[in-house]
């Protein structure tokens, strides 16, 4: 039982390492049950492994994530097992989204707020390298989520790319490439859509975790030099010449070369291709899309490779830890 309880703790560790540097935060009291009030849900209480909370950069609220949070072996990741455990977690939200109680113990604002669900699937043996989306449809042909709830899935290799992108960002930090404070996650003013909160420090949405690149905004003030600079992250894709056009589209639809005199690219599960894939693609975009684009970020943005990192714990060292 000691051992099954220190492999439990991998997944808490991994997500506190990954969403510290995602600017989100710990709401209330980790490992905590709360009286169910839905009979139909025939359970006594409902479990929070830990609770998160965040600004929304888009509304004028703070968003709760209810995690479940679980740590399984490559043989053990099942579409039954993560059809029953989004099945608890869309009971469990569904009873903290009206139960008093749960509010009192892990809404610590008077602003208005979202609570939303997250299911965190973490190898701790890492050695899943099967299709998680093809496993994913299976697990959820049949579930039904009640009105208003809204879960997301954090698959394996999400959260070992996650796992990566805080990584940098902490090695950034230390060797002073990265302020320790000016950053947050980048998100364009629109329209129909205005930033309600400090842009120097928006989180990384529960929804923005399924895209398929992440940019960082940063400022720094060395010496005299003053950089206004983007971090992106790329998620590995069999297409990487597509990726990159698709993100030199983003950046010149947001206007970012208005705004920024910096940028770097970063693919944590870079392969060999990965650095004249990026250099191809911004040749090939300045001769078939924007030419002056092309010739006004070459000088600003670089492709940056990244050492990529495998987070591994110990159930026997968790188990000697003073906490």
């Amino acid at each position: 039982m000691a051992e099954t309880a220190n492999i439990a703790k991998m997944a808490e560790l991994i997500s506190k390492e990954i969403f510290t540097y995602l600017n989100w935060e710990i709401s209330g009291p980790l490992n905590e049950n709360t009286p169910c009030v839905d009979e139909s849900h025939e359970s006594k209480t409902h479990p929070a492994d830990v609770v998160f909370r965040y600004a929304e950069p888009y509304e004028d609220k703070i968003t709760h994530v209810l995690c479940d949070l679980k740590s399984y072996s490559k043989d053990t990741i099942k579409a039954e097992k993560i059809h029953s455990a989004i099945d608890s977690l869309n009971k469990a939200l569904s009873c903290a989204r009206k139960n008093i109680s749960w509010k009192d113990k892990y809404i610590l604002t008077e602003k208005n707020i979202n609570i939303k669900g997250m299911l965190f699937i973490y190898n701790h043996d890492n050695t899943y390298d099967e299709d998680f989306f093809k496993l994913f449809r299976k697990a959820t042909e049949k579930v039904a989520i009640d009105k208003g709830n809204v879960i997301s899935i954090v698959g394996p290799k999400k959260i070992l790319y996650l796992a990566n992108i805080a990584a940098n960002i902490r090695s950034l930090r230390g060797e002073k490439q990265l302020t320790d404070e000016e950053y947050g996650f980048f998100y364009p003013e629109q329209p129909v859509r205005k930033i309600y909160h400090d842009q120097s420090s928006l989180p990384l949405t529960v929804e923005q975790l399924g895209g398929s690149f992440h940019i960082l905004r940063y400022s720094s003030n060395i010496m005299t030099t003053i950089t206004n600079g983007l971090d992106v992250y790329l998620e590995d894709k069999l297409c990487e010449l597509e990726n990159f056009q698709h993100l030199f589209d983003y950046l010149r639809k947001y206007n970012c070369l208005q705004s920024f005199n910096r940028i770097r690219i970063f693919a944590p599960f870079s392969r060999e291709s990965t650095h004249t894939n990026y250099d191809k693609a911004l040749r090939i975009y300045g001769e078939t899309v924007d030419e002056n684009f092309a010739k006004k970020i070459t000088p600003m943005i670089s492709y940056v490779h990244m050492h990529r990192v495998v987070p591994q714990f110990f159930s026997q060292e968790i188990g000697m830890r003073d906490e």
